[in-house]
């Protein structure tokens, strides 16, 4: 301030001089005074030309010249006694100085703010007698209000002095009357001058003042000042690059009042005419100037200002003039126009009301031709709302399009998007519940738009509005929409509190159905007056929230409904509240997914959902990431299949077809749901009006009730029919104004100026295509689409695969651009320069090209479908004929190069489809398979397949080559190898890709400083090749091996910052890893670059640690050493044994580093020295075995855990090797158990070592007391863990079972009565042992043997069978949905002795549980009209019957209410589920075995389909207590016991391969359904969707392709009987033997791709088989049971005996014991354990596991076998 003083004073002085020059010098000095004085201004050295001279340089001034955005912000205030002075300037009479300080004057503007007081003096040099000074400042007032803007925060007028009173001094001029004609037409330029400088500024704030001020211009009598006034609008509207139009469109209102108040009479036609040519209002050149037409164009502008501003008798003689000048009557000119009345007057409903309601009633009246009255103005209240909301209804949607426009449109002033709001808010009230309702989504969708407009009075009048529709929606349409309401309201809740909180109080807490959405809401803002409802949601919540897994599981499946939620604030908010609840109970989570072998159905369908999310273009992208990792990467065989088909997956044979109608309504009501603005809502709107048109879909019943329409609509959810209502009536249009030409699209539009993103590309191209369409009915269909796939990504990519088919198969022309595109994407048409300004992103690339994928999918699976029917219609044609459509679309698949795919699909990482690819490619061209090979291998290992790089390795005919071979090494682990391979490769030849090749390996060996040694290598030498690693070498260099002490005090640093209360200690943190690291899919693949991320960190940690905290150091060590032997144990089972040994290495020496160290060497098949570490390693860490037996305390279990461990593995060893005395291995077992007695593979083993001697030994050397050993042992076993459940539990009852049978025969027999007695004292011992162990295990450990216990149900010991038939009663009790539909057979047997036991059972379980007799009862009767139903005869060639007149009891005993729930036969029912963490006997007993919600019959539908086959099985469809449809088959004459026996096999062995590592990663498993049997010859077999014999498929390509031969023709040229083949086939059981053990036909091996047999099938084969070997005992304990429940097939075949059995061993009580049965399961013991028998190769000793692979391989291919199979078995196939 003291500078600014010095200068007024100076100032002061200047001014008393007369001096022109001094003038002038300081008016050019001031203008750097002023810079100086607010701080923006420096001193700076320029160059000159001969010398460097100092200059000031201003940047806020240079910005301001440059038109650069900047920040004002004065760092000093200006004086104002400076001001003033300098202000005395301006009377200077010399034009030289007055400019200068008009320059000056500038700078003052920039840099300080100055008030309208002292800037009204300098007005007057607007009009000075100087036409540049006026220039200049005319210019300089533009750029005045224009810093002035750029200084205040709002555009709010009074915030804007300066441009207020440079408007107000023009108003002034402009009215002043001056004489002089020339003075006065230079005043009206030097205002339209200054009002152009003005819309240069860009301010909207003063628009409205602008245009009126030169609307007084237009409407000036001097011609030339109103033509200047014309061409004034036109510069303006092409500065804003807008049309004259819109400029009108945006301040009409205040245009009619300027308009009506500067016309004068007899001129207004012409002025309107004026105005109508200036802001071109019509396009029609021949009405301009006709004040008729645009009077009636108008009217309804016309009309609103008459009712908000006019009185009655105005609007009358209004009226009369237009019937004068328009020759029309006035009703019939407001009949023309309603809706556009309405929508227009609607805007005044807030203001005018009155007189709006009244004025819609007389337009009702005249839309009725009846004449209105004033007496209606007398109708009450109630009947005048009902008249004008039934008047109003047809319209409302119109009227909400209309808002939608004007709040959406840049057009329309911020105070009118208030009034219409608020008019909204009246309009809501008008309508009331029943006419809201209705059309809530689409108000919904106004209000979210209104949402988005920011301003400080807009806030409160959105909370008016969204309360009127809250408050006007009926209970189940605001509980529909009442989480999206308030979570899309949060913001306003938060602003206005109390005004919700009367609402929420009333209907949230008070209304019945409304008050239990109270758990899907987000907790209010932080308010008294909305304490009460947040405590209600909070108590809501905490019931979901309990610290329980069944509280959990209601709290996620309560997210997983917001998750997949149509609105996507919705969905936000849901992955919000997800990502809380995982946080929160991280245990509970973890156990939820490893304590069952299947996560829990609710973590699979919200962690799929996630994973599906990641495909979606959304804002969540950060949420979903951030859930996924707090869930942790589970293992994809954890997870539950999703059944259900994928909405794109659906092949529509043409778009009459119900399918895709139905799917189309779908899709649009989806994205009239999900839409984000108004706009995108009203075009799904108008597509849906259309396609109800178009397909005459509806409800009423006029309507054919067989048309597609009514069907569609019969099949769509109650939620889209009620969006489909209101639009039947609505009539929305395209407006002109939106109606596009066809555009002129290049060929392709990828690569163009079209295709900038990946929306833009598809959105273009999808318009494109719409516009090729020619035929009638599928262009209205997809015309009707288009406005919504231009604002709908996902519609447009839904619609896509089906356009693109009706294009294919309109006109061969189409294909061409169809084509181009194709060829395009995929980058199989000419080289483009990358280069090119439209060369494409990585984003677009990839997903151009997966789109091109899933259309290619599409377009190929329609050719499958549409060949297939077309060959069913052709049945007496040898050779097909395509239809011309298809033939079209075979065309197009024809230019599509098929290698060019799998390349496109190789680079874009889709290998899967890449392979596909170049299968097919290879088939069509096997000369091509040589040279692709390298690039098939190279698919593999992309893949993370060895099989198949093995393959390929297998079919290569020449030696590999150095690259090839290091491929094959690299996948297969051997990277030792690989490394060998690569040195020799760079004596031949030194490039930059084996270089690489190379580095990487030693990285994945975990050798990075070998890795930096060689990098300064290459550097050292200069190699050329470092060109082509430039990027890698760089990244390695930049990684700090050797931290330095600066380094590790910045790591210490950050160490040291605040971290959250919520982090986690070291022994936590590992806890967490390891629970996180047991869900992982256990392949080396993904777990090694983990557990090598782990230790990084660890590293940095010990690192960090090591200076300030040695013990947290030291900690950090052992896990890093625990972390390199977990490393070891994954590469050792992974096979990599290399990298194990390398692992080691990190591992040093431990406690438990030993064991696997000399599993290593078993491995590599060094067993002595395996003996010799684990001998070593137990004298060093364990050397008192006996004291540690003792310590049985928990501060020593972790020692006893890691000592029985190495033991136990210590007696597998020296058994296996034979290397130890049997007592000594006996020995060895038995300290397993001393020492860590809890624990499940230390009595499971000892039980199998025992049973293993005892099946050793001669059948009269066994001593029965060890059968008690072996028995108690697996008992012991159970009690602490079911992992060998499958094994222990069979074994088990078996032995015991057994030996009950053994001492009723002895008994019978009357044999040696001391070896009877000790056998019935061990007997007598085991039941009462079964009987404690009933107590003591959680039941479901028994019902997984229930087959094996029902099928020695005739036991014919009575003690045994009194303990059997208590535990299936008890399971009975316990599982009574399960247990019953296992024992329906028997209680149906034909053998009596079964049949009563059965029922002395199903008693014994009734009294046990009463209410179990109504339950057995409803069973009993249902499966007895089961079994009548598979037994009721029908005639030959009837495919389908009615229920209701076929068999009447069945359904009518399902529809009854007092039925029993009885559970749906499924497997996902009846298969057991087990814990896979439970380490004590309270875990086992807590966990469910059925963890899905139980499915109940209630019904049967009417229509059941008779199969073609011999027996005529019946297919029916049963209806679940959850709604859905499951299809059954009865199937008759067939004993189903035998595939009931062989699902439980298949089930057993699905399980086990889950188990194994091996088989898990490769995901094999047996597609596998239930079967129940009924009785002896008839059943129940779940039905499986979805799948095709082979000998059906391969007869349909046989006809296609003209070389189908019948069975009939086949015969014919066999061989005859009395051949010397026949000769070959004695010997086996069959009537005519089978010589392959499985088929493997030619057909079958060539389905399997370049490598055939090899490679894949083999390898697969072989880990099958030997896991099938490992777990022999678990596999033959479910076929056992035959030998006691034989099947009716091997009866019959039997002699009958004199006692009325068939040939059987029959025993006291009737129990069976088949002797073709013993035979049969023998045989298949054999088999398992490596033995392959059959007459003709007679006994061979055990293979190993590839020997005996390798065997039933070339059995099954060779043609000498396949030659001798029966015709029927069709071996040619």
């Amino acid at each position: 301030m003291y500078a600014q003083s010095i200068l007024a004073e100076s100032v002061g002085k200047i001014l008393q001089t007369e001096s022109v020059a001094i003038q002038l010098n300081v008016a050019i000095s001031l203008r750097y005074l002023f810079c100086v004085l607010s701080g923006d201004a420096e001193v700076k050295i320029r160059n000159g030309f001969l010398k460097s001279y100092e200059c000031i340089l201003c940047t806020a001034c240079e910005k301001s010249r440059k038109e650069i955005e900047f920040k004002f912000n004065p760092k000093t205030q200006l004086d104002s006694a400076l001001l003033q002075r300098f202000l005395h300037f301006f009377q200077n009479k010399e034009k030289n100085v007055l400019l200068e300080f008009l320059d000056s004057f500038y700078a003052i503007s920039i840099h300080f703010s100055i008030s309208s007081n002292i800037f009204l003096p300098l007005m007057n040099l607007m009009v000075h007698d100087d036409e540049d000074i006026c220039e200049i400042f005319s210019k300089q007032v533009s750029e005045f209000i224009s810093n002035e803007r750029k200084r205040t925060v709002n555009s709010d007028r009074s915030e804007r002095p300066i441009a207020c009173s440079i408007l107000t001094f023009l108003h002034d001029l402009s009215n002043c009357k001056e004489e002089n004609n020339s003075k006065r037409l230079r005043n009206q330029r030097n205002i339209l001058q200054i009002l152009g400088h003005l819309t240069k500024v860009g301010d909207l704030c003063f628009e409205e003042e602008i245009v009126n001020f030169v609307i007084k211009f237009i409407a000036n009598s001097d011609r030339e000042i109103s033509a200047l006034g014309c061409l004034f609008i036109g510069d303006w509207c092409e500065s804003l690059n807008i049309n004259p139009k819109t400029l009108y469109l945006r301040n009409k209102k205040s245009l009619a009042e300027t308009i009506s108040q500067v016309g004068k009479d007899g001129e207004i036609a012409y002025l309107l005419t004026q105005i109508s040519d200036v802001f071109k209002w019509s396009d029609r050149r021949e009405n301009r100037g006709r004040l008729r037409d645009m009077l009636i164009d108008h009217f309804q502008h016309i009309l609103a200002y008459l009712v908000f501003s006019c009185t009655n008798e105005e609007k009358q003689s209004v009226f009369s003039l237009i019937c004068y000048t328009t020759n029309i009557d006035i009703d019939n000119i407001r009949k023309c126009s309603v809706q556009n009345q309405v929508n227009e007057l609607i805007l005044g409903l807030h203001t005018c009301k009155d007189s709006v309601l009244n004025e819609f009633l007389e337009i009702q009246d005249i839309e009725n031709g009846k004449k209105f009255s004033n007496a209606k103005h007398k109708l009450d209240d109630e009947t005048k709302m009902k008249r004008i909301g039934d008047f109003l209804h047809p319209r409302f949607l119109g009227i909400l399009g209309f808002l939608d426009g004007r709040l959406v449109s840049s057009q329309t002033l911020q105070s009118e998007k208030e009034e219409a709001l608020l008019s909204l808010s009246e309009l809501l009230g008008v309508m009331g519940k029943h006419h809201v309702s209705v059309v809530a989504r689409k108000v919904l969708a106004t209000l979210k738009t209104a949402l988005k407009i920011k301003s400080q009075t807009i806030t409160s009048i959105n909370s008016k509005v969204w309360l009127s529709f809250l408050s006007r929606l009926d209970n189940s349409t605001l509980e529909s929409v009442l989480e999206e309401a308030v979570i899309l309201c949060f913001p306003l809740i938060k602003a206005e509190p109390e005004k919700f909180a009367s609402f929420f109080n009333t209907v949230l807490m008070k209304t019945p159905n409304i008050k239990p959405l109270l758990q899907y809401l987000p907790l209010l803002p932080h308010h008294e007056s909305l304490s009460p409802i947040n405590e209600a949601i909070k108590k809501s919540q905490n019931q979901l929230e309990r610290d329980s897994k069944e509280g959990l599981v209601e709290t996620l499946e309560s997210v997983r409904k917001s998750l997949i939620h149509e609105s996507q604030d919705v969905r936000l908010f849901g992955l919000m509240k997800l990502k809380a609840v995982l946080q929160k109970n991280q245990t509970i989570i973890q156990q939820l997914i490893l304590d069952s072998e299947k996560a829990h159905e609710s973590i699979s369908e919200i962690f799929t959902f996630l994973l599906g999310q990641c495909r979606e273009n959304e804002d969540s992208d950060l949420l979903v990431a951030e859930c996924l990792g707090l869930f942790g990467a589970i293992d994809p065989a954890r997870l539950h299949k999703d059944a259900k088909k994928n909405k794109l997956s659906e092949i529509y044979e043409n778009i009459e077809a119900e399918s895709f109608v139905t799917d189309l309504v779908k899709e649009l009501a989806r994205s009239f749901l999900s839409a984000s603005d108004a706009n995108a809502q009203t075009c799904a709107s108008y597509a849906l009006q259309e396609i109800l048109r178009i397909y005459k879909i509806g409800p009423t019943s006029s309507r054919n009730a067989a048309s597609v329409g009514h069907i569609v609509y019969s099949k769509l959810s109650s939620n889209i029919q009620e969006i489909l209502k209101p639009l039947q009536t609505s009539k929305y249009t395209i407006s002109s104004a939106s109606q596009r030409s066809p555009s002129n699209f290049p060929s392709p539009i990828y690569r163009s100026r079209y295709s900038k993103t990946f929306n833009h590309w598809v959105i273009n191209w999808t318009c494109s295509l719409i516009e090729m369409v020619t035929g009638n009915i599928a262009k209205q269909v997809y015309a009707s689409c288009k406005p919504l796939v231009r604002r709908d990504t996902t519609t447009a990519l839904r619609i896509l695969p089906p356009l693109i088919v009706c294009i294919l198969t309109e006109d061969r022309p189409n294909q061409i651009p169809v084509a181009t595109e194709f060829l395009s994407v995929i980058g199989a048409e000419e080289q483009i320069d990358p280069h090119d300004k439209f060369h494409p992103s990585k984003e677009l690339q990839h997903l151009a090209v997966q789109t091109i994928f899933s259309c290619l999918d599409y377009i190929e699976r329609w050719c499958r479908d549409r060949k297939q029917k077309e060959t069913s219609f052709r049945k007496n044609k040898l050779i097909f004929s395509p239809s011309l459509q298809l033939q079209l679309v075979m065309d197009f698949l024809d230019q599509i190069p098929t290698d060019a795919l799998a390349l496109a699909s190789f680079k874009s990482q889709a290998y899967s489809r890449a392979l596909l690819h170049l299968e097919a490619y290879c088939s069509k061209h096997p000369e091509k398979l040589k040279s692709n090979l390298s690039f098939l291998q190279s698919i593999y290992v992309e893949l993370g397949e060895p099989d198949g790089v093995a393959g390929v390795a297998a079919i290569r005919q020449e030696e590999p080559s150095l690259k090839e071979q290091i491929i094959e090494y690299e996948a297969t682990g051997r990277l030792h190898d690989a490394l060998g391979c690569y040195e020799r490769l760079c004596i031949a030849q030194e490039t930059g890709e084996i270089y690489e090749g190379m580095l990487k390996c030693y990285l994945n060996l975990g050798q990075p400083q070998s890795v930096l040694n060689i990098a300064h290598g290459l550097i050292s030498r200069k190699l050329q090749i470092l060109n082509e690693m430039d990027e890698m070498l760089l990244s390695l260099l930049k990684v700090p091996l050797n931290v330095t002490d600066e380094e590790r005090q910045e790591q210490h640093a950050i160490d040291n910052t605040p971290t959250e209360s919520s982090s986690l200690s070291l022994s936590e943190l590992h806890e967490r890893w390891n629970q996180r690291f047991s869900m992982l899919q256990m392949s080396y693949r993904f777990l090694e670059p983990l557990l090598n991320f782990r230790r990084t960190l660890l590293g940095f940690g010990r690192d960090w640690m090591k200076e300030t905290n040695q013990d947290e150091s030291q900690k950090f060590s052992e896990e890093l050493k625990k972390n390199w032997l977990k490393s070891a144990k994954v590469a050792r089972k992974a096979g990599y044994l290399q990298q194990a040994e390398l692992a080691f290495y990190g591992a040093a020496q431990g406690r438990d580093v030993f064991v696997e160290k000399a599993k290593l060497h078993w491995a590599k098949g060094e067993q002595t020295q395996a003996v010799s570490v684990l001998t070593r390693g137990l004298d060093k860490f364990f050397p008192e075995i006996e004291l540690l037996k003792k310590n049985i305390g928990i501060e020593h279990e972790n020692q006893r855990e890691s000592c029985a461990r190495a033991k136990l593995l210590l007696a597998q060893y020296s058994e296996e090797s034979a290397t130890l005395d049997v007592s000594i291995i006996k020995d060895y077992y038995r300290d397993v158990c001393e020492i860590n007695k809890p624990w499940e593979d230390g009595h499971f083993n000892l039980a199998m070592y025992y049973d293993r001697i005892l099946t050793s030994l001669d059948v009269k050397a066994k001593p029965v007391e060890w059968l008690n050993h072996i028995v108690l042992s697996f008992g012991k076993s159970l009690n602490y863990g079911c992992r060998y459940l499958y094994q222990s539990m069979p074994r088990l009852l078996s032995i015991w079972l057994d030996l009950g049978a053994k001492v009723a025969e002895m008994e019978s027999a009357k044999k040696n009565h001391a070896t009877l007695a000790s056998h019935k004292d061990k007997l007598n011992v085991m039941n009462s042992f079964l009987t404690q162990l009933l107590d003591r295990l959680p039941l479901y450990m028994f019902l997984i043997a229930l087959p094996q216990l029902i099928s020695r149900i005739c036991h014919s010991n009575k003690g045994v069978f009194e303990v059997l038939s208590k535990i299936i009663a008890t399971m009975l009790i316990k599982y009574r949905q399960q247990s019953m539909w296992h024992l329906i057979a028997v209680s149906k047997s034909s053998y009596q002795t079964r049949l009563e036991r059965c029922l002395h059972i199903l008693n014994l379980a009734k009294k046990g549980d009463p209410s179990l007799g109504k339950f057995i009862a409803d069973a009993t009767k249902l499966a007895d009209l089961f079994i009548d139903l598979c037994d009721k005869h029908v005639e030959k060639g009837v495919s389908s019957m009615k229920l209701d007149g076929f068999m009447r009891a069945l359904p009518r005993l399902l529809s009854d209410p007092k039925f029993s729930n009885i559970i749906l036969p499924f497997q996902s029912q009846m298969n057991v589920t087990l814990p896979t963490l439970s380490t004590n006997l309270k875990n086992l007993h807590s966990h469910n075995p059925f963890q899905r919600k139980e499915i109940y019959i209630k019904g049967i539908e009417d229509e059941i389909e008779i199969m073609s086959s011999l027996v005529q099985p019946k297919k029916v469809t049963l209806i679940g207590s959850d709604g859905k449809k499951y299809i059954m088959m009865c199937k008759p004459k067939d004993d189903m016991r035998k595939d009931c026996r062989l699902m439980e096999f298949n089930s057993l062995i699905n399980k086990l391969l889950m188990q194994d590592p091996e088989t898990r990663k490769r995901d094999l498993k047996i597609r596998t359904y239930m079967v129940v049997p009924l009785n002896e010859e008839c059943g129940l077999i779940e039905w499986i969707p979805n799948l095709c014999g082979l000998r059906h498929i391969l007869h349909k390509l046989y006809k296609e392709n003209g070389f189908y031969t019948s069975g009939q023709e086949l015969k014919s040229l066999m061989c005859s009987i009395e051949d010397s083949l026949q000769k070959k086939k004695e010997g086996e059981k069959f009537d005519w033997p089978e010589r392959v053990p499985f088929r493997l036909t030619q057909n079958m091996v060539s389905a399997m791709g370049p490598t055939g047999v090899e490679g894949v099938y083999r390898k697969t084969c072989e880990v099958t088989m030997r896991v099938m070997r490992d777990k022999r005992d678990e596999l033959m304990s479910v076929l056992k049971p035959f030998i006691y429940d034989p099947l009716v097939e091997w009866e019959k075949k039997n002699e009958r005996r004199p006692d009325g059995m068939k040939g059987e061993t029959v025993k006291g009580t009737g129990e069976i014991c088949n002797e073709k049965a013993q035979s049969l399961v023998k045989a298949i013991e054999e088999r398992l354990s490596g033995q392959i028998r059959s007459d003709s190769r007679g006994v061979h000793l055990p293979l190993s596991v590839e020997g005996q692979v390798n065997v039933l391989i070339k059995d099954a291919t060779n043609v000498d076998n396949l030659c001798q199979m029966y015709i029927g078995w069709a071996p040619y196939m």
